[in-house]
């Protein structure tokens, strides 16, 4: 069984947001711990949303099957959700 480490969730949730999978309008309103927390929606998600396996976006399975995203980044974020 591999571990996913900080550096691995770091690099997954630049691929999402580079990809435009990251709605933080939407994370941070589904979300509301991000707005208590003092971090902008995109830090809380890099820091705890992706360990938390919180969805960036509405339909986020769906839409990520439609992306650009690479295969093995997919694969990745497929066990994560």
């Amino acid at each position: 069984m591999s571990v996913t480490t900080s550096l691995e969730h770091s690099d997954l949730a630049e691929v999402l947001i580079n990809n435009g999978l990251f709605q933080p309008d939407w994370y941070t309103a589904v979300h509301t711990d991000v707005a208590k927390s003092g971090l902008s929606a995109e830090a809380h998600f890099r820091q705890f949303g992706l360990l938390f396996g919180r969805p960036p976006c509405p339909d986020f399975e769906q839409r990520l099957k439609r992306s650009a995203v690479p295969p093995l980044e997919r694969a990745l974020l497929a066990k994560q959700y």
